[in-house]
């Protein structure tokens, strides 16, 4: 193999630290400054996974008002959405110090914990909802009738151009599970049942020379298609609506793509019979020495509000699922989850999901962006 993995890694890191550089250029440490409310009792500062933007965004006003009455003090916050993967590097490098950080999955606290030992305190992480990683696609298409990752593969390695996308592995959690996701399913097709991505090794996916040769190949027949890496799922999503036919986002995505009124097709959720990653939105009060001890307790208030069965009503609207099922009891609340999560808005109420956990091989995390790199779309 001519191509050596740490060609590719030095050549994708610089690219990526060249971005992060730039972004520290025009305002990555300002960022959380722009449109700060005026001078209130407390403040909290958070970076957050970008689909979830409209629910974060939902809750700005109700968590105000609800601070003071529980509080008798006033709250002023300042909230950025980033994408999941780009938000490790960044902490990283010290260009955002939020108090309160929120990914899309937990495999991104297990990162951050590897590169910046005691940040998460595992006591000060909740979770309230999830949104499983699926294949997106169209109504009244030949991709609608796929069962997951080997039929699209067969397609796609096929004659002829698939309009096709993803995010950016190294920068969007939708991107790297979706990677995640195409191992296991590779595996999958080789061993003729269910292969949970937390089996996956480094030894499974890498020989002598780099990435395993059988395995190179099964990636490029779907990756040779793809014309676009962005770093924002919710962007891929609208991008989606007039420009590919197969994309891989969020759940919840398929869902604020389906409430455009001028859309003139459906888009469908696919939840491949080779599994998926459920991604369950941590919110991390952050072990760091920019975070005080009252800006922890100001955290745990905001927690504690996004834990309330009327928020996370409100996430329904935004098509996430609730890790606690008990909510559903409520007629109220199992009302609005009924109206979103149906045939309509083009997912299933209650999909049969076989849901991957995370590899027990901790060093796959890191080969997973390597892996991609060799077989990425020029």
């Amino acid at each position: 193999m001519t191509t050596s993995f740490e060609r590719k890694r030095r050549k994708g890191s610089g690219i990526l630290i060249l971005l992060l550089v730039i972004g520290a250029a025009v305002g990555f440490p300002i960022g959380f400054y722009v449109g700060s409310d005026k001078p209130t009792d407390d403040y909290l500062t958070m970076v957050y996974s970008s689909e979830k933007k409209g629910w974060i965004e939902d809750l700005i006003v109700p968590f105000k008002e609800w601070y003071y009455q529980n509080t008798n003090r006033t709250i002023s916050v300042n909230f950025r959405s980033m994408g999941s993967r780009e938000m490790v590097i960044a902490l990283q490098t010290g260009e955002i110090k939020p108090i309160l950080w929120s990914p899309a999955s937990n495999l991104q606290v297990s990162m951050l914990e590897a590169l910046i030992p005691g940040m998460i305190n595992p006591a000060d992480v909740y979770s309230y909802i999830y949104s499983p990683t699926v294949i997106g696609t169209w109504n009244n298409t030949l991709y609608a009738n796929m069962d997951g990752f080997v039929d699209f593969q067969a397609i796609a390695a096929a004659p002829g151009d698939v309009r096709f996308a993803h995010t950016d592995p190294r920068l969007s959690n939708s991107g790297y599970t979706s990677m995640m996701m195409q191992l296991a399913a590779y595996f999958n097709s080789t061993i003729g049942d269910y292969y949970n991505a937390s089996k996956i090794t480094v030894a499974n996916i890498t020989d002598a020379s780099g990435i395993d040769d059988a395995l190179k190949v099964w990636l490029e027949g779907i990756e040779k298609d793809a014309d676009y890496y962005g770093k924002s799922t919710g962007y891929l999503g609208e991008k989606a609506k007039t420009d590919y036919d197969v994309y891989y986002v969020y759940e919840n995505v398929i869902i604020e793509i389906n409430k455009d009124p001028n859309l003139n097709k459906k888009a469908l959720a696919l939840y491949p019979v080779e599994g998926v990653f459920s991604n369950y939105h941590p919110f991390c009060i952050l072990n760091a020495d920019w975070v005080s001890p009252h800006d922890i307790d100001v955290a745990r208030n905001f927690t504690e509000f996004l834990g309330l069965d009327p928020s996370i009503a409100k996430a329904f609207e935004r098509g996430f699922r609730p890790i606690n099922t008990s909510i559903l009891s409520n007629p109220t609340y199992n009302q609005t989850f009924n109206e979103i999560f149906n045939e309509e808005y083009g997912v299933e109420y209650d999909p049969p999901l076989l849901v991957h956990g995370p590899p027990q091989d901790s060093l796959v995390l890191d080969y997973v962006t390597d892996v991609w790199l060799m077989v990425r779309a020029d």
